[in-house]
């Protein structure tokens, strides 16, 4: 047919059938030839009947929280474009933060990320935060997430027809001094995160040697403050984590605990019934979680909290371990300075109109926490009563009933009671211990000469030994350093209860290494390849302290020790510890041979945290890769991914990396996919030199079929924030390459401890320099 002929039958069809978007269609052309139109997607092309191209107004969504990401759900409307732009690429199931905090659930379990949603729907997404709108000239300004890593490209700004304003709100700290600084929030995965680790660094810090009684009760004061569904499901997920957990692994510190819930009203949760209020308040009371109402925050500092009396106007301070402030929600900075544009400035949030359309802007819509509805009509109609007298209202019960179910668990103990002279109390009690090892949480009683109860109660097995006259006996004191795999094996097989084992590591767990890399590509999560470490010392009756030991003194028979947490104990975070026998087993660290810039610009993939750090660097490439405005060679060198180091860390690392970028990328970043590029550098002459020439030949010949470009016989001279020097081993050139992220994995070396114990007794390496 002719071109015109068919665009008009091309028109009305697709109107009909938008679905058929996919189909390949073909048309004779005045000169001969065919036209040939093919799309993987939903067409961004509207037609006329003349077959002119009809431009679709751009609908830019701002957020990917619940109103963002329900409008984007249930949009369907093929006549517009939508661009979404948000700082959060994932959709965030709030109400299970709570659960979050104490490892009930995995942040992971929680969240959805944005882009399945994008593709699904023809959308597209930009991984960045809007600053300022600007109505006038219908754009945005937007800045990208990561402002350090693409310089001069950080910032952009992006046309709108129509704006859906969905950037919810922020924590509201009513400018209460101190609050930013040392309180934690619970708005997002990251802050959840965070208080998880804190709680634990709390009862680590509690467990240190040479603390008071004081000490411990203020770094086990967990204060919430606010009342409402966030803080009142915090505080009850806290408790049942000390009832249930903290009791079993930091028994001896589990007495110090002490929640405390502020709350500036009369009572906790007053936007829910009554019934629901009393029923909060007296289970609290039983838990022994203590409630304080009419209580005002004034400040907060680095050690104390400090609260307003409503009633007396007395204020109190008091000292705490941490503070989780969920106290509501105020309008984000863009929010603030959009409405003094529009003459909104007095308001707290933007109101709109019934449809969700922002006084005086016609083509903005806000949703969510960020606006509120003047309901004009709907006052109207229930002015006069009548809808309320026609319906009932009155008559109905909208609180239905709500049927809580107590389970009151008891407790039941039993002990023997052993009432004898005190020798033979102590000869029968080294005899039956002896026999019975793990009896040792029985309550044994003995008559004592003066009359009285001799009382033994522990909840660990005994660190005593005796001998048949009573006598204690004191056992040799063996410290362990390091809980990887040296250290984890020999407890895990030491047995001899003449010994009292003592541990010393930063790190309270036993890791997993081999599964390393596939952590960073989100194959295994990281908890699953951790082994808490208290778990094996209270099952062998060993000690545990969170700290690291940064000087051996041999000579003494002492280690010198820094607590973890350096920033938060005052005067108390070094300590010393003597030994009889001391095992060291710290393991090493990652050698960077001193190159310049390794140890500020690289990635290591030692610990969980550097896998981590990998995965959200990979990510983070992505989004910046995708952000508009970006030349073919930005987006190059932001997706070069670079390994340095052909062992077997290196080469794991590189392949996961492939089957990522393979896998999931191509899916999720079809766009800047094309852009990715892997390279492994090795100074030797082949990767994998440790192993069989036949592996080390499949390897590479696997990684060359891959795309993978390996480059051997190059040693890195240096690394700077944009750029990767390498020298060739053979002609000696120097070659720089951009790249968007690195990771060394060249090998490992002595810890700084080590070196300096290595020095005092002698094991110093000589380098002699011959002319």
């Amino acid at each position: 047919m002719s071109t015109r002929s068919f665009c008009k039958r091309a028109y009305s069809f697709f109107k009909a059938y938008p679905s058929a978007s996919k189909l390949l269609l073909l048309s004779t052309c005045s000169g001969g030839g065919l036209l040939v139109y093919s799309d993987s997607s939903p067409s961004k092309r509207t037609l006329t009947a003349d077959g002119q191209e009809i431009k679709k107004k751009k609908v830019v969504v701002l957020g990917s929280g619940w109103s963002g990401y329900s409008f984007l759900s249930h949009f369907n409307n093929p006549n517009y474009e939508v661009q979404v732009v948000s700082p959060r690429n994932f959709f965030l199931f709030t109400p299970l933060l709570p659960s979050v905090t104490n490892g009930t659930v995995e942040a992971r379990s929680i969240v959805e990320p944005i882009r399945g949603l994008m593709r699904k729907k023809g959308f597209e997404y930009t991984e960045a935060e809007c600053v300022k709108i600007d109505p006038s000239n219908k754009k945005i300004h937007c800045k990208s997430k990561d402002s350090t890593s693409l310089k001069g490209t950080t910032e952009f700004d992006m046309d709108y027809d129509i704006l859906v304003i969905a950037v919810g709100a922020k924590p509201n700290t009513f400018n209460t001094p101190g609050v930013e600084e040392h309180a934690h929030f619970l708005k997002e995965a990251e802050d959840a995160l965070k208080i998880r680790r804190s709680v634990i660094n709390c009862f680590e810090r509690a467990s240190l040697p040479d603390l008071t009684e004081e000490e411990r009760k203020k770094i086990l004061h967990f204060v919430v403050v606010g009342g409402g569904p966030t803080g009142v499901e915090f505080s009850a997920e806290l408790h049942d984590f000390l009832v249930e957990d903290v009791a079993k692994i930091y028994p001896k510190v589990q007495e110090f605990t002490r929640i405390t819930l502020l709350e500036a009203g009369d009572h906790i949760l007053n936007m829910f019934d009554k019934r629901i209020t009393a029923f909060a308040e007296e289970k609290f009371q039983r838990d022994g979680i203590d409630l304080k109402t009419k209580s005002m925050v004034v400040g907060v500092t680095a050690d104390e909290i400090s609260t307003k009396e409503r009633g007396s106007g007395e204020v109190v301070s008091e000292p705490y371990g941490m503070v989780v402030w969920s106290t509501g929600i105020g309008s984000r900075p863009v929010i603030k300075d959009f409405m003094h544009q529009i003459g909104q400035g007095q308001r707290r949030v933007l109101a709109t109109d019934e449809w969700l359309r922002v006084e005086g802007c016609d083509n903005v819509y806000a949703l969510g926490d960020t606006a509120t509805i003047n309901q004009r009509r709907v006052k109207r109609i229930f002015s006069d009563g009548s809808c309320l007298k026609d319906n009932n209202y009155e008559k109905r019960n909208l609180a239905s009933k709500v049927i809580f179910i107590l389970e009151a668990e008891k407790f039941a103990e039993t002990f023997i009671i052993i009432i004898m002279s005190t020798r033979s109390f102590c000869k029968r009690a080294y005899s039956f211990l002896k026999a019975y090892p793990s009896a040792s949480k029985l309550l044994l009683l003995s008559t004592c000469s003066g009359g009285g109860l001799l009382v033994y109660s522990d909840s660990s097995p005994s660190k005593r030994t005796l001998t048949a006259d009573g006598q204690e006996i004191k056992k040799k004191k063996v410290v362990v350093l390091g809980s990887g795999w040296s250290g984890y094996s020999f407890l895990s097989h030491f047995n001899n209860p003449n010994y009292d084992v003592q541990v010393v590591s930063p790190r309270n767990f036993f890791l997993f290494t081999p599964l390393l890399p596939s952590v960073t590509n989100g194959t295994v999560e990281a908890r699953s390849i951790v082994e808490p470490i208290r778990g094996l010392m209270r099952k062998k009756g060993f000690e545990y302290t969170e700290a690291e030991c940064v000087k051996i003194d041999p000579s003494n028979k002492k280690i010198h020790c820094k607590s973890k947490d350096s920033t938060s104990l005052k005067g108390t975070t070094e300590f010393d510890m003597d030994y009889d026998i001391l095992v060291i087993a710290v393991g090493a660290k990652p050698n960077t041979f001193n190159t310049p810039g390794v140890e500020e610009h690289a990635h290591f993939l030692k610990e969980a945290e550097d896998a981590l750090k990998i995965r959200r660097s990979v990510i983070n490439c992505f989004e910046r890769a995708s952000l508009p405005d970006l030349t073919e060679e930005e987006r190059k060198k932001i997706l070069h991914f670079v390994v340095v180091g052909g062992g077997p860390t290196g080469v794991e690392f590189s392949a996961e990396l492939h089957d990522f970028l393979v896998e999931d990328v191509a899916k999720i970043y079809p766009k800047v996919q094309e852009f990715t590029r892997i390279t492994l550098l090795e100074a030797g002459d082949h990767i994998l030199n440790m192993f069989d020439k036949r592996i080390t030949a499949f390897a590479e010949e696997k990684f060359q079929r891959d795309g993978i470009d390996l480059k051997t016989k190059s040693m890195v001279v240096g690394v700077t924030a944009d750029e990767i020097s390498t020298k060739e081993r053979g002609s000696g050139e120097v070659v720089s390459e951009p790249y968007g992220m690195v990771v060394w994995s060249t090998g490992i070396g002595s810890r700084p401890v080590i070196k300096d114990f290595m020095h005092q007794i002698g094991q110093v390496r000589f380098h002699i320099k011959f002319d």
